[in-house]
């Protein structure tokens, strides 16, 4: 090659390279925005131009696209931001109010120990209380001079008096935590069988319920005391029953009082009936006019003598009977009684006073009624006192209605009448001695309070049962409601002798 095309050639390619510097500078600062002039004549540069056109473009779309992300980006960093903010300030008042919260928590805190600390001492003063008024009362019950002892709802032993240790000769120690049966043995003195069912009569019942009379206690060593006492049930302030206290004492001083008081009646009675037997009988001599004849005057006062003797013959017999029923000596003589024939007997030896009442007599009797092995003179006492009483407590032109039937082993004897009943709160008095009720005093005033005593003891002596209902019934008087009436039964065993059986209808 010749020297002169060499620089030609240098030259040219030296022009072409300035031409691309301008490029390449704009490129260095980042500028892309530029045209690339590609001639229409290819060179040697013509692909370097058309490939710095292409990169170009490139750059250009990849800064487009990264400016598009870039404010993608600064919107979602802006929206982050802003949650972020959002979630501070939450964060921030939720801070404050657990701070507020705290300080609440802080505040109750120290109210509930205060409070806390009030209701332990309180606690400790109520307990404090209690052990005071516990020891009292145990103090109280250990000073009772009749024995006491405290079952709980399992009838188990959780007191028991140093009376009652001296009355049952057992410990506290042997007794506490056992049931009461299992320690203590009450039985009737009759017959020795178990009489422990007070305890579970009170808790059915829910009320204070008296030891049956006649009840011993069988001590350790054997021996017997008769005791007398009464039950009650204990409740909660709900009302339930959680347990019962039990009070009973020794009484055989007071038998011994009673026995003494028995014995001096029985002989006052005895020394009483002879006059009285005697004035009566001088009476009768002259009413009948057997001395000589009297005059109206006379008689008047003698038919008074009469009367009144009468009573006093009455009141002595009556208590000789209860004196004889006291002291054992009243004697059962067994025989083969008809109970029908002995009821109509009693009731023709009331017709003069049915008559002049005009009250009304039913009967009723059970067809084919067996005879029954008991005393005679014991069931005329039953009868006479029941159909007295009838007869005494019915106003004018009332009903008497009595009844004999056959109930199994037993002869149930009923005898209810329209009178004025027995009041509602005196009821669980009217076998009680000497006891009449309120509101037949005013009718009869020669009551002697012992009719009923006397055949509560009968009957039981005859190894029966009486009981009554009474104001069954309802009238009006001065247009006021008013309850009347009384029905008595008596069941009685058929044979004596024979194994008591339970009567049907017995309560």
């Amino acid at each position: 090659m010749t020297e002169t095309k060499l620089k030609k050639e240098n030259m040219y390619i030296k022009n072409r390279l300035s031409a691309l510097s301008p490029i390449f500078h704009k490129m260095a600062l980042g500028d892309f925005s530029f045209d690339i002039d590609i001639p229409e004549k290819e060179d040697e540069f013509t692909e370097l131009l058309v490939t710095l056109d292409l990169m170009k473009d490139d750059i250009n779309e990849l800064v487009r696209e990264l400016a598009t992300s870039e404010k993608e980006l600064e919107e979602k960093v802006k929206n982050r931001t802003d949650e972020l903010h959002q979630k501070i300030i939450k964060i921030d008042l939720l801070n404050e109010n657990l701070k507020d919260s705290q300080h609440a928590t802080l505040n109750i805190l120290e109210d509930l120990n205060e409070e806390k600390e009030k209701v332990e001492q309180k606690v400790k003063d109520q307990t404090k209380d209690l052990k005071e008024e516990k020891d009292k009362i145990e103090t109280i019950i250990e000073s009772i001079g009749d024995g006491v002892f405290v079952i709980d709802p399992e009838f188990k032993i959780i007191l028991f008096n140093k009376a009652a240790t001296l009355i049952s000769g057992l410990s506290t120690k042997s007794v506490l935590g056992k049931r009461y049966k299992d320690t203590l043995k009450f039985v009737f003195e009759e017959n020795e069988k178990i009489s422990d069912d007070f305890v579970k009569e009170a808790m059915i019942a829910s009320k204070i319920i008296e030891i049956s009379n006649h009840t011993v206690l069988i001590k350790k060593d054997g021996s017997k005391v008769p005791v007398a006492g009464k039950v009650a049930p204990i409740k909660n302030k709900k009302g339930k029953i959680i347990g019962c206290v039990i009070a009973f004492r020794d009484v055989t001083k007071e038998r011994e009082i009673d026995r003494a008081k028995t014995e001096f009646v029985s002989l006052a009675s005895h020394q009483l009936r002879t006059p009285l037997s005697t004035i009566n009988w001088y009476a009768e001599m002259l009413l009948e006019g057997d001395i000589g004849k009297i005059d109206s005057g006379q008689k008047n006062y003698l038919e008074k003598i009469y009367r009144n003797n009468k009573r006093m013959v009455a009141l002595v017999d009556a208590l000789l009977n209860v004196s004889r029923i006291e002291l054992g000596t009243l004697a059962m003589d067994l025989k083969s009684i008809d109970i029908q024939k002995a009821s109509e007997d009693l009731i023709s030896e009331f017709i003069p006073q049915i008559r002049n009442k005009k009250i009304k007599i039913k009967t009723n009797y059970d067809k084919d009624l067996p005879h029954i092995h008991t005393d005679l003179k014991f069931i005329r006492i039953i009868f006479q006192n029941l159909l007295s009483n009838s007869i005494k407590y019915t106003p004018a032109d009332g009903e008497i209605l009595l009844t004999i039937e056959k109930s199994n082993s037993h002869i149930l004897i009923t005898v209810s009448d329209t009178g004025y009943g027995i009041p509602e709160n005196q009821e669980s008095m009217i076998f009680t001695k000497l006891f009449r009720a309120d509101n037949v005093k005013e009718y009869d005033t020669d009551g002697t309070g012992l009719g009923l005593y006397i055949v509560k003891s009968i009957v039981r002596q005859l190894k029966g049962k009486i009981w009554f209902d009474s104001l069954m019934f309802t009238r009006v008087v001065a247009g006021k409601k008013e309850r009347y009436g009384t029905k008595f039964y008596v069941s009685l065993p058929i044979d004596i002798m024979e194994k008591e059986k339970e009567p049907r209808g017995v309560g």
